[in-house]
């Protein structure tokens, strides 16, 4: 398991913060395997 850090817009951020987007959907430019953490900041 391994913790991937990935940036956001701003105004994307503070709809995932209040709870009204729960979903983010991003290119493949990278790998990502069952168990990993995605973190958006």
């Amino acid at each position: 398991m391994r913790v991937i850090h990935k940036k956001t817009w701003p105004e994307w951020f503070a709809l995932i913060e209040a709870g009204k987007k729960n979903i983010e959907f991003r290119l493949a430019d990278f790998e990502v395997e069952d168990g990993d953490i995605l973190v958006l900041e």
